[in-house]
C-alpha cells in the first residue's frame, strides 16, 4: 500500500506508531514506576516489622532487667536480714559481759 501511493505521487498514510510506542514506552515506565513502589512499600513492611521484633527484643531485655533487679532486691534483702541475725546474736552474746568487759569486746 505504501509503495504502490508513492509510486502514484500519492502521500503516504502515515500510520501513528511513533505515537503508540511512546504510549507503549510510557505505560512500561508507569508499570516500572509501580513496581518500585510496590517493592519501596514491602521494603517499608519490611522494615516497620523489624523495628517490632527490635521493639520486642527491647520489652524482652527490659522484662529481663527488671526481673535481675527484683533478684537484686531479694538479695539485698535476704543480706539485710541475715546482717540483723548477726546483730541479734552479738547483742545476745554482749548481754551476758559486764560493763567492764565491753569495752574490750567492741574493740574499744
Amino acid at each position: 500500500d505504501y509503495i504502490s501511493s508513492r509510486q502514484l505521487g500519492v502521500p503516504p498514510r502515515q500510520l501513528p506508531v511513533e505515537t503508540i510506542s511512546k504510549e507503549v514506552e510510557t505505560t512500561s515506565k508507569e508499570v516500572e514506576t509501580t513496581s518500585q513502589k510496590v517493592e519501596t512499600t514491602s521494603k517499608e513492611v519490611e522494615t516497620t516489622s523489624k523495628e517490632v521484633e527490635t521493639t520486642s527484643q527491647e520489652v524482652e531485655a527490659t522484662s529481663q532487667e527488671v526481673e535481675t533487679t527484683s533478684k537484686e532486691v531479694e538479695t539485698t534483702f535476704q543480706e539485710v536480714e541475715t546482717t540483723s541475725k548477726e546483730v541479734k546474736t552479738t547483742s545476745k552474746e554482749t548481754m551476758g559481759v559486764t560493763w567492764p568487759g565491753l569495752p574490750g569486746l567492741l574493740g574499744l
